[in-house]
């Protein structure tokens, strides 16, 4: 966990690829445990799959030494773990947009009104379904503004 402590439940953590600072990712992937308990903060992941829950909660936020940082929630889907989902290197601003917006387009809901543009960030939480080992959950967000 969090404090270097065993946890069966164990913590959120971020892929080894990012860099501590959220600006300095194009895609900062976050994961947890998904306990059928519920005993792990990403199995409210789920109620992103109800439509009504989707347009009532379309903000995802993280509080860091940095300051507090906004995101938009604009897809949920399930997916496979071998999908490139959790991606975090990209050639250029013009490839991270196109695979921001097939993230988007494979969402099962619309944010309406949401596009990309350079110089975006997106966040990535990840967790698996409990219904299929090679299955996962992504809820994606924009970053949209951040405090100090």
């Amino acid at each position: 966990n969090y404090t270097g402590g065993y946890s069966p439940a164990g913590s959120v953590f971020a892929d080894y690829r990012c860099a501590p600072k959220i600006t300095d990712n194009y895609n900062t992937i976050l994961y947890a445990h998904h306990m059928a308990s519920g005993s792990t903060m990403f199995h409210t992941l789920d109620y992103f799959f109800n439509e009504t829950f989707f347009k009532e909660h379309p903000y995802v936020y993280i509080y860091t030494q940095d300051g507090i940082y906004t995101f938009e929630v604009f897809a949920v889907y399930v997916t496979s773990m071998y999908y490139p989902y959790i991606r975090t290197n990209f050639a250029s601003d013009e490839e991270f947009i196109e695979f921001a917006k097939e993230l988007q387009a494979r969402s099962q809901y619309v944010r309406e009104g949401l596009t990309f543009e350079k110089n975006e960030h997106i966040l990535t939480l990840s967790t698996c379904t409990n219904l299929n080992k090679s299955e996962r959950i992504a809820v994606q967000a924009k970053l949209i503004s951040i405090e100090n």
